[in-house]
């Protein structure tokens, strides 16, 4: 992974944090984003939505 990918994960997160789109538990739950994308798992690694 370059460093270009890197901040865009960083910006990605950033920014469904603060808008309070995700949920996550501090148990080690995969955290889960609604989004037009997907989830935030489908976003960064790049799996088809559907």
């Amino acid at each position: 992974m370059n460093l270009g990918s890197s901040m865009l994960i960083l910006v990605i997160l950033s920014l469904f944090l603060s808008f309070g789109l995700s949920s996550a538990e501090a148990s080690g739950t995969p955290v889960y984003v609604d989004y037009e994308y997907g989830n935030l798992r489908e976003v960064i690694v790049g799996l088809p939505y559907g």
